[in-house]
């Protein structure tokens, strides 16, 4: 398998069923990523979403609250830190999101 190719087909989002994640995991260590997981299997909502984030994300600040733009900005510059050349973000489980928290998706706020 050309590793290299494979990587360049792969779109900077992409969905693999959970089956096929043992395969991902071999093409990106091949390819030279460093991976990090976000255990999505509890996450059902905006809040249980964000204190995963800051447990499973290299996250600086790591204290991130109810802010998309905030955890974008954190996520970035934990990664950065990292110092590694190529990092994918895996999320497991994400569709329990879905499944359980519309808001989520149309980026409403608590309350």
């Amino acid at each position: 398998m050309d590793v290299e190719c494979s990587l360049l087909r792969l779109p900077i989002v992409s969905w693999v069923a959970w089956l096929s994640y043992p395969a991902l995991q071999k093409v990106l260590a091949l390819g030279g990523f460093q991976i990090i997981h976000l255990d999505g299997e509890e996450i059902v909502d905006r809040e249980t979403f964000f204190a995963r984030a800051r447990r499973d994300l290299p996250l600086n600040p790591p204290e991130v609250r109810w802010s998309w733009d905030a955890l974008s900005d954190s996520l970035w510059n934990g990664i950065g830190e990292l110092g590694e050349g190529r990092v994918a973000v895996v999320w497991s489980h994400a569709d329990e999101l879905l499944a359980h928290d519309a808001g989520v998706q149309t980026g409403s706020t608590p309350g």
